[in-house]
């Protein structure tokens, strides 16, 4: 075979070959999800994944321990408490960061930045995307 039988062959399998792949919207990545989560639901709804607001009775739980509007106040003052961030790498970064520097309950419990910022990280933003690595952390 000579050599331009083998350059068109190879061109004609590249151009059939190659694809364009495209990131989907978010529009589809939403729809997906939520056909996932329906998928995965037992009654096929989104509605199950949903926690009462108002009645702790209804959410599964230990009888054994039980909960309790004060142990949810107790969690939620805890999760944004950052002298729980006591034990820092760096004496600059003892009490600058909490459960929320990382988990942004207006950002659906996710960082604003690709990697979460926990011990290390100074600032915030309004979702976390101004929360940047600490320059005394290498």
């Amino acid at each position: 075979m000579n050599l331009r039988k083998v350059v068109y062959i190879a061109l004609f399998f590249a151009m059939v070959g190659c694809t364009k792949d495209r990131m989907p919207t978010l529009v589809e990545l939403d729809n997906q999800l939520r056909q996932n989560i329906r998928a995965a639901s037992p009654d096929g709804s989104m509605d199950y994944y949903v926690l009462p607001q108002n009645d702790l009775n209804q959410i599964p739980q230990d009888v054994k321990n039980p909960l309790t509007t004060e142990k949810v106040e107790l969690g939620k003052l805890m999760f944004f408490d950052s002298g729980l961030g006591g034990n820092a790498l760096k004496e600059s970064g003892i009490g600058t960061y909490s459960c929320a520097s990382c988990h942004i309950p207006s950002a659906g419990f996710k960082s604003g930045n690709f990697q979460g910022i926990a011990d290390g990280g100074i600032g915030f933003g309004v979702n976390g995307e101004d929360r940047v690595r600490n320059v005394a952390y290498t």
